[in-house]
């Protein structure tokens, strides 16, 4: 009985220390340290708090409390408490204006950037423009000179009688008219191999020698009936390559145009011929000072047959007959379209053109016999 009583005596005894209940049992909470405390300067060693007077408490307090990573605020006096809270207060506030001027900068950097894209597109399309408006303006001038070239050359521009009359020694509309009466039968766009042959039949059956005006490309197609001009002794004429209207080409596709024509003609008789006609008759000043300065004779007419037109022979007759003078050149064609009938008035009037001037005493004669030249063109 009396071990169970001191058993509970020693049990309660025990309950007693582990509650605390005497005063010397409990842990001493740590005290803010006073003016005094602060005046007198403590050193403090391992792990003991400078608030504590020396008592073995935890430090710093963060080791106190559970392993989380923060400290353990709770073991602190309220002061250091709100110190602490003030540092990290201020802590955030400069963090958060740190972020705050990171993001300023970062926008104005895009703004910039953004600015300065609009900048370059802006510069870009000033420039593009410029440019377009340059090459307008460069592209006007240009065309106003170009017409003001051309409205002074228009302006000073010389019909073919004032060119015979500034260029009379290799620009010919006729022959003279003093001496004996002579008249020039010419043909244009030849050779064909319908018309050309019918015309040369007519001229030998009157023993009437010619002068035929030759369209390169042609003489390329019907080279045998080149020859057959040649042998029953007529002369051969440059006509131009394919018939252009000269004064509409510039001046190196103008002496293509002649250069090549004399090629190939040259290639069929053996000679480069001396004269040259025009296609429609027209040529411009420049085309014929080059043509007098290579050694050509330009030659046109003074009576046109207007056969080309499609006339009747009777009509042909009638023009040929009324404006011919001695020393006259007769302008006709023998070739040039396939169309049915196209020249038949030509070949209709021929013969009774040849009978009526024979009958007034006119001979018929070459071109270069009429002005007293040579077939073969004089090289510069």
């Amino acid at each position: 009985m009396r071990m169970r009583q001191l058993l509970i005596c020693l049990i309660a005894f025990c309950m007693l220390l582990s509650t605390g209940c005497f005063p010397h049992s409990r842990v001493t909470s740590p005290e803010p340290p006073t003016s005094e405390q602060h005046s007198v300067p403590v050193k403090t060693t391992g792990n003991v708090s400078p608030w504590t007077n020396g008592a073995a408490t935890t430090w710093p307090p963060h080791q106190s409390g559970p392993d989380t990573g923060t400290p353990d605020l709770g073991i602190l006096p309220k002061s250091a408490q709100q110190h602490v809270n003030r540092d990290e207060a201020k802590q955030h506030s400069i963090t958060r204006k740190d972020k705050q001027a990171d993001r300023k900068k970062e926008t104005i950097r895009f703004t910039l950037h953004a600015d300065g894209n609009t900048k370059q597109e802006k510069w870009t399309s000033r420039t593009k423009t410029a440019k377009v408006h340059t090459a307008q303006s460069t592209q006007s001038a240009r065309s106003a000179q170009s017409r003001k070239s051309q409205s002074k050359q228009q302006q000073f521009k010389l019909s073919l009688a004032q060119l015979r009359m500034k260029y009379p020694h290799f620009f010919k509309l006729r022959g003279s008219a003093s001496g004996k009466q002579k008249v020039a039968l010419t043909f244009d766009d030849v050779p064909d191999h319908i018309i050309t042959p019918l015309v040369l039949d007519i001229l030998k059956e009157h023993h009437i020698q010619a002068t035929f005006f030759l369209v390169g490309s042609r003489v390329k197609q019907y080279p045998q009936i080149v020859r057959r001009m040649v042998d029953e002794g007529h002369m051969i004429g440059n006509h131009s390559m394919s018939h252009p209207l000269l004064t509409k080409l510039s001046m190196p596709a103008f002496t293509t145009q002649v250069l090549n024509t004399e090629h190939i003609i040259e290639q069929v008789i053996g000679y480069k011929p001396r004269f040259f006609r025009p296609p429609y008759g027209a040529i411009n000043e420049e085309q014929l000072r080059w043509a007098g300065k290579h050694g050509y004779i330009v030659v046109n007419w003074d009576v046109d047959s207007k056969d080309w037109k499609g006339l009747s022979g009777a009509e042909i007759e009638q023009l040929v007959m009324s404006n011919v003078e001695p020393g006259s050149i007769v302008l006709q064609h023998a070739g040039g379209s396939p169309q049915n009938g196209y020249l038949r008035g030509t070949l209709l009037a021929l013969p009774r053109i040849i009978k009526k001037l024979q009958a007034k005493g006119y001979d018929f004669v070459t071109v270069p016999d009429l002005f007293h030249d040579q077939k073969e063109k004089k090289e510069s």
